[in-house]
């Protein structure tokens, strides 16, 4: 079963055409990379490209020289 979130995918929209970077924090399995999976799916709906996009999971050991 697929929560929607039209809440926060509505807060999200709001802020998306500014220069802020913004941040999605929250508890753990609290759906935060969930939500930010359908953020991207949506702005990829919208024609935004791959390369436009940056997404960052701290979990992922790709990233691991970012935490230094």
């Amino acid at each position: 079963m697929i929560i929607k979130r039209d809440k926060y995918m509505k807060f999200l929209n709001e802020f998306k055409d500014n220069d802020a970077i913004k941040v999605i924090t929250g508890i753990r399995r609290s759906g935060k990379t969930f939500l930010m999976n359908m953020f991207i799916d949506q702005l990829k709906d919208e024609g935004i490209q791959n390369d436009q996009i940056i997404h960052i999971n701290f979990e992922d050991l790709a990233f691991n020289d970012l935490k230094n």
